[in-house]
């Protein structure tokens, strides 16, 4: 009996020993595959932690293409608002060049004027004194008018006085 205890014992002990080093190889596996689920968790807690910063960085890009497209819209509505002035000051200068010539054809428009009226002037002395030499020459020829009526008064009283004195005399030679 003793024998087949020792022999059950060691197959015990055989077997135990086989489960021993089953659970030591499951252990050791098990070891090895908590410290590859450790790498693993720490490679996805380090690309974690990159995506983050990515993450980040693209919101800062974001933040920089919004802040860059209201400048732009900004840089956009001053570029509009200096063509505008651009095309006043264009405005601006066509209307003062169209006044300059209109001030130069005034100018031009005075100076015929002027002249014209210069010329009016020395033609209205010239016409005032030829009207002075007529009036002149008027009074004179009323004058002459006068002279020559009294003549031709004094002429007429000579000749009714000489028919006079011929018929008294015609008539004198019938009376004799």
């Amino acid at each position: 009996h003793g024998g087949v205890a020792v022999l059950e014992r060691d197959a015990h002990l055989h077997m135990a020993r086989q489960e021993m080093t089953a659970l030591q190889e499951e252990m050791a596996a098990l070891v090895l595959e908590r410290d590859a689920v450790k790498i693993s968790l720490d490679r996805a807690e380090q690309e974690k932690r990159i995506a983050a910063r990515e993450l980040d960085a693209l919101r800062r890009q974001q933040e920089a293409a919004a802040r860059l497209e209201e400048e732009t819209k900004v840089a956009q509505q001053e570029l509009k608002q200096l063509r505008e002035q651009q095309d006043a000051a264009k405005r601006l200068e066509q209307e003062k060049r169209l006044a300059q010539q209109e001030l130069e054809s005034l100018k031009k428009l005075h100076e015929v004027a002027s002249s014209s009226l210069s010329r009016n002037e020395q033609e209205s002395n010239f016409q005032k004194q030829e009207l002075e030499i007529l009036r002149g020459q008027h009074q004179e020829s009323l004058g002459m008018l006068g002279h020559f009526q009294m003549k031709i008064q004094e002429m007429e009283e000579t000749q009714k006085a000489k028919k006079a004195e011929h018929s008294a005399a015609g008539f004198q030679p019938l009376l004799d």
